[in-house]
């Protein structure tokens, strides 16, 4: 479940991460992807979340900014 909601995040740009605040208060992403920088995606539109269980069973999500 906490990939479904990375991307969910990804896809609004709404990361709350270690960016730094903006003068209005929010985060200002600087897609810096370096270890303790941004990891907000530039310009996401589209997320996939690919899991398994065990060899039997497996799921897949894929889903679009819209």
């Amino acid at each position: 479940m906490n990939m479904v909601i990375e991307n969910v995040r990804q896809l609004r740009g709404n990361v709350d991460d270690s960016c730094p605040m903006g003068p209005n208060g929010k985060r200002q992403h600087t897609y810096d992807y370096r270890e303790g920088g941004c990891r907000q995606v530039k310009d996401a539109e589209l997320s996939a979340n690919l899991g398994w269980a065990m060899p039997g069973t497996g799921s897949a999500m894929v889903m679009q900014r819209g």
